[in-house]
């Protein structure tokens, strides 16, 4: 009988290596540790190992703030929820991915940020919206906490992966997307068919997954995990 053979590959949000149908996006209850994203592990693998400090996790979460645009001067937008420099930078153009994106979903387009102030969380809009225009923005997320959480082929929760969450401004901090400066997280685990991985969130605000005015593809939030398949 051959051995087991060991890919290393990832797992996503999307349903990357185990596939959509493996895969369950949820909302968050604000102020509450809650599952935003499930993993059912696939059939087609013998097992699935993830080591915090060997295997990185990207995630790039957001929320979404609306406003209706008035007769008066609407350029300037107060966000309900913190903001930070991604990876330290504060000009949008040089960052990973925008610490804030704007979209006037009466027009269908996508409105231009002239400025951002980190510490008062205002953002100033290129375009003044149209009074009654409908206009949407998705800051990233960084309040609150993230934590791995597995459960048993039959559903009964054997506990998360590492007993303390992590600052979710954590993975704003640094360059996460680039070799090299990835986060890592604590714990280990190792799952198999029918087996569950638990991502839950403890925020303030709500993760938004998709939105239908989002002007940057179908998901607003991302995650991926890095993994090692044994099959």
């Amino acid at each position: 009988m051959p051995g087991s053979s060991v890919e290393r590959t990832s797992i996503s949000h999307t349903g990357t290596t185990y596939g959509a149908e493996h895969v369950t996006l949820g909302q968050n209850q604000p102020d509450k540790m809650s599952t935003v994203c499930t993993w059912e592990h696939s059939r087609q693998y013998e097992g699935t190992e993830m080591v915090g400090k060997r295997d990185a996790t990207r995630f790039v979460p957001r929320t979404r703030q609306k406003l209706t645009g008035t007769a008066a001067d609407d350029t300037v937008v107060v966000l309900d929820s913190d903001i930070m420099p991604v990876a330290g930078k504060h000009d949008l153009d040089k960052q990973d991915y925008p610490a804030v994106i704007a979209m006037n979903a009466t027009t269908d387009t996508e409105i231009a940020i002239d400025a951002i102030d980190y510490g008062t969380n205002e953002v100033t809009l290129a375009d003044d919206p149209a009074d009654g225009d409908e206009v949407y923005l998705y800051p990233i997320l960084a309040e609150g906490s993230v934590q791995f959480r597995a459960r048993n082929s039959i559903g009964q929760v054997e506990g998360a992966v590492y007993k303390w969450p992590i600052p979710i401004y954590r993975f704003h901090d640094f360059p996460q997307l680039a070799r090299g400066t990835e986060i890592n997280l604590h714990g280990s685990v190792t799952f198999e068919e029918h087996d569950e991985l638990e991502f839950r969130i403890d925020s303030p605000h709500q993760l938004w997954w998709e939105d239908n005015y989002f002007p940057q593809g179908q998901y607003i939030s991302s995650l991926e995990q890095q993994v090692e398949l044994t099959y």
